[in-house]
């Protein structure tokens, strides 16, 4: 008599669950509905005897539960959250409505896995966790040794690492092959609500940016106007669509082709190419030319090298007003350029107080901002334009993201983050190249090609900590996680591997 022991192929997702898990989870959804009536009976005496008090408890109760009942519902509002949390800040002028991600990526990490362990299950690794943890000891050690108040290094701390612990969060859910294509669906819908946005913005700039763009006025780039979409700023619109071409680009290249798909990779490149900002079209050009790589796609790139220098005359103005522009930003004016000014300083503070560095919240990070850190006093920056101390004249103090890193946590604390990135990187394109189901290989392509755009996009853009794009990169690498987890006891029956497709 012999054994067979099924091991799962690379890239499978699995979609059933351990039977004591499940008895678990089904025992768990009965005690829901045996507690409900109880609750509501409470929740109702509760507001008829205190209102101002039970009526945000009853909310807290009721969002605590759906998490636990519906967390992949919960992971996708966080997200959308986090990709329109200025727009609605923008739109409805409440204070408290800016900090509405921070508290719905608090609720992912506490909820999801403690809702894990209580089925019975192990937590699973992010990629690259004991990087991002190294990074958060270094600012959390600096902070203190430092003598920032306990407030501010703690506040600053979860600023900086609420992306990767969200999508810690984000593995702790099971993602299903009808997860991940309820996902797709879910991420094709905001794509073509975004890119209609897009275009009543085209068609009408003036009244659109008076709406939406924070400015309210509209931003001419070479005589154009920089398109906002359904966002506040064209940095916005550039870093999401350019994220999403990544996406429909992998899909197309592992799961399938269309007429819908190939529509959307127009708009969102063209979207990204509209919204005029250097870093996002940047970003998005070096995606596509390593999306090619990796496809082995020798045909179009030789196509493209071929191109290369006939564009360059056509565009040739357009590309010298860029360069000139950026070298007027950053060589000539480098003494007063914002983002030149806090990269330098950031780099003297690693190297001066190695291996620490000034400490969570207290060096080109929002909280930094917010609280005007005595580093800036301390090298003038109230005198260098968009440095300032109030929000109008600070504007440039969170404008790009490695001065905050590099600043607060050191040299050290940087390159666990970078080596982090590095971890996602490697563990979703491992998952794309092991073969196996479409889905799983799309998870994995998809993530690492976020990592390739938005490192391309951090050089002047905050992108890992601040809305909207850390949002779609860690939750990406929270189901990169889980569906490249190879735990026995979570797996099922290897389905038939599918043929890959290689081209776009």
């Amino acid at each position: 008599m012999s054994i067979r022991v099924h091991r799962p192929l690379p890239g499978v997702v699995r979609t059933t669950t351990p039977r004591s898990a499940l008895s678990r989870a089904t025992s768990g959804s009965m005690w829901l509905w045996v507690a409900w009536p109880v609750l509501v009976a409470g929740a109702g005496a509760g507001v008829a005897a205190r209102p101002e008090i039970a009526v945000p408890a009853l909310v807290g109760v009721v969002v605590l539960a759906g998490a636990v009942a519906l967390p992949r519902t919960t992971v996708g509002l966080t997200l959308l959250v986090i990709l329109f949390v200025r727009t609605l800040e923008h739109l409805v002028p409440i204070s408290a409505l800016g900090y509405l991600d921070e508290g719905l990526v608090v609720l992912c990490v506490v909820v999801l896995p403690l809702r894990r362990l209580v089925l019975g299950l192990r937590l699973r690794w992010l990629p690259g966790l004991g990087f991002f943890a190294v990074f958060a000891v270094f600012g959390l050690v600096s902070g203190f040794v430092a003598g920032a108040a306990a407030s501010t290094v703690l506040v600053g701390g979860f600023l900086l690492c609420k992306g990767w612990l969200f999508g810690w969060a984000v593995a702790q859910v099971d993602w299903a092959e009808r997860h991940l294509r309820t996902a797709a669906r879910f991420g094709a819908g905001v794509i073509v609500v975004s890119l209609v946005a897009v275009a009543a913005n085209l068609v009408a700039p003036g009244p659109w940016s008076a709406l939406l763009a924070n400015r309210a006025s509209v931003d001419v780039r070479f005589g154009l106007p920089s398109l906002v979409g359904p966002f506040v700023h064209p940095l916005d619109l550039g870093a999401v669509m350019a994220a999403a071409a990544v996406a429909v680009l992998a899909w197309r290249a592992t799961v399938g082709r269309s007429a819908f798909t190939f529509v959307l990779v127009v708009g969102t490149c063209a979207a990204t190419l509209l919204s005029f900002r250097r870093t996002a079209i940047a970003g998005l050009l070096v995606v596509l030319a390593w999306l090619r790589l990796q496809l082995r796609d020798v045909r179009a790139l030789l196509v493209a090298a071929a191109a290369a220098p006939l564009l360059a005359v056509l565009l040739a103005g357009p590309l010298t007003a860029v360069v000139g522009l950026t070298y007027d930003d950053y060589v000539v004016g480098g003494d007063s350029a914002a983002r030149t000014v806090l990269t330098e300083d950031a780099a003297t503070l690693a190297v001066e107080r190695f291996p620490l560095g000034a400490g969570f919240g207290r060096f080109g990070s929002e909280t930094a901002a917010a609280t005007y850190s005595p580093e800036y006093v301390a090298r003038n920056y109230p005198a260098i334009y968009g440095l300032g101390t109030t929000e109008k004249t600070g504007q440039f103090l969170t404008d790009t993201q490695w001065p905050a890193l590099l600043g607060e946590t050191g040299l050290v604390g940087a390159a666990a983050f970078l080596a982090g990135l590095v971890a996602v990187y490697r563990r979703g394109r491992a998952l794309w190249r092991a073969g196996g189901r479409p889905l799983p290989r799309w998870v994995g392509l998809t993530t690492a090609g976020l990592v390739v755009v938005s490192l391309v996009e951090s050089v002047a853009t905050v992108v890992f900590t601040g809305p909207p794009a850390y949002g779609p990169l860690f939750a990406l690498a929270g189901v990169l996680a889980a569906v490249s987890d190879r735990a026995p006891a979570e797996s099922a029956e290897p389905e038939p591997e599918a043929e890959p497709v290689h081209t776009i």
